[in-house]
């Protein structure tokens, strides 16, 4: 599935295992060039994109980079159900992974509280543990969990649950039952890195 600004959202099918760039090209984002090798379309300039894997993984690639390789050998491979989101240059987002019913991107708005990005996100599921929702800030270390009961407080009645959003944040519900749960970041490469989150069982 490919969406965001590409001129042919939608899921698309291959015969073989895709790449990142062919999922691009084959969307419209990317035009294929000599040798097979994409390059940008007239309409697109598009700097990085976000690949989705389930609701506890988010991967991001710097295309720029990808693109200037010049070489299939670098390109990224797809898995079967991976959700390809292309940011508009201009706008600012965030993931939201987890027990949400929309696993994703949201397009943050002026003004935007972290309650409404999770409304945005469809809500939590029957199985969030909305006690202990947490943001990851990747690009600082910074990590921070709140209630999700305070959230919802009326502006002013909690105003330390109130969380400043920035662009390429992450929130994280995990699943009730879990006492614990971090995240790693990893350098996959010099054009992505991939944010992951786990779990331990309580009592375990």
């Amino acid at each position: 599935m490919v969406v965001g600004r590409v001129a042919a959202p939608g899921p698309i099918s291959f015969e073989t295992t895709p790449t990142l760039l062919e999922a691009l090209t084959k969307s419209g984002a990317y035009s294929p060039g000599a040798g097979g090798v994409a390059t940008p379309g007239a309409s697109a300039t598009i700097a990085r994109c976000a690949i989705y894997r389930g609701s506890e993984e988010v991967l991001w690639v710097d295309l720029k980079e990808l693109l200037s390789s010049g070489t299939s050998g670098v390109d990224i491979t797809l898995r079967r159900g991976d959700i390809v989101y292309v940011p508009d240059d201009q706008a600012e987002q965030v993931s939201v992974l987890g027990q949400v019913r929309r696993p994703g991107a949201v397009v943050l708005s002026s003004n935007m509280r972290l309650v409404d990005v999770l409304a945005n996100a469809g809500g939590l599921t029957d199985d969030a543990a909305g006690g202990k929702i947490r943001l990851v800030r990747p690009s600082s270390g910074l990590t921070r969990e709140v209630a999700f009961q305070d959230l919802v407080k009326p502006r002013g009645a909690n105003d330390s649950a109130e969380i400043a959003l920035q662009n390429g944040d992450v929130i994280y519900v995990p699943q009730t039952g879990f006492s614990k749960f971090g995240y790693v970041l990893q350098k996959i490469s010099p054009m992505g890195s991939l944010l992951m989150f786990g779990a331990l069982m309580a009592g375990h």
